[in-house]
């Protein structure tokens, strides 16, 4: 038969500490995620009284360093911003004479020609998306609307490097692309918002996104943090009666033990004296 668990001293000092917490104060009224009842407040069930307020303190120490980076990443990201609002990314180039000169140079390679007027260009905004023959010209496109796919982005390689690619993706996962479109367009119904020209156009949109992704965090700047829960939250499926009965069953024991204990010496004691006698 396997031996009854038994408190150690930290147990019941533990214990005191849970019994007092489930009399003194009410656990926060509001809905435990599912990561906390299903990682955490599960796994605190079947802990020693010790362990589960030492897991729990753990817990919420990491929930603290995931804000506090999450901090982090907001300043980067407030940083960014007004870096995007002096110099924006564009699909091609910047504005001006060069700009337009590169803009019809790669549109022509790329088969494309009458796209070379359209750009896409992240500033502090969003992405701004210009249309010059196009019924919308103009319009901004943010994160959240790639994040809720109501637009989605993808790159479009020229017709005549598609076998060449393909070819080679036979044998490597990702095949860098030298030219093509950076393609918006509504997933729904497939229909293309905008295509632009672009140079390594698989870069480009990897720096729009996370570019896109940086001015949501300054818009929504505790959308990636956690809520901190207390040390009554996480033990909310803690069994205190089980283990109060461990506790009693641990008293009674060390009280029997004790009283054994004093029995043999009291007999030892008593066989000396006779011996002396």
């Amino acid at each position: 038969m396997a031996d009854k668990p038994k408190l150690s001293p930290a147990d019941r000092e533990a214990l005191n500490k849970i019994r007092r917490m489930f009399q003194e104060e009410r656990a926060t009224n509001w809905g435990m995620p599912e990561e906390y009842a299903f990682k955490y407040a599960h796994e605190l069930v079947n802990a020693s009284p010790a362990a589960a307020l030492e897991k729990a303190k753990q817990f919420i120490n990491e929930l603290r360093e995931h804000n506090a980076k999450e901090d982090e990443k907001f300043k980067q990201a407030k940083a960014r911003k007004e870096e995007l609002k002096k110099n924006p990314i564009s699909n091609v180039g910047s504005r001006g004479i060069w700009g337009y000169i590169r803009r019809q140079i790669l549109a022509a390679i790329n088969g494309t020609p009458f796209s070379s007027l359209n750009i896409l260009e992240v500033d502090d905004s969003g992405l701004q998306v210009y249309l010059p023959f196009a019924p919308v010209s103009q319009r901004t496109i943010k994160h959240k609307d790639i994040q809720e796919k109501r637009a989605l982005l993808s790159v479009n390689p020229p017709a005549y490097l598609d076998s060449i690619l393909g070819y080679l993706k036979q044998f490597r996962k990702n095949i860098p692309i030298p030219i093509g479109e950076i393609v918006l367009y509504e997933p729904g119904s497939g229909k293309t918002i905008a295509s632009a020209v672009a140079q390594r156009p698989d870069l480009k949109l990897e720096e729009i996104k996370k570019a896109l992704e940086q001015l949501h965090r300054v818009e929504n700047p505790y959308e990636k943090h956690k809520r901190l829960p207390r040390v009554v939250d996480l033990l909310i499926y803690y069994d205190l009666n089980h283990w109060e009965m461990i506790e009693h069953e641990t008293s009674a024991t060390d009280y029997a033990d004790k009283l054994d204990e004093e029995i043999v010496v009291h007999g030892i004691h008593v066989d000396k004296t006779n011996g002396d006698a």
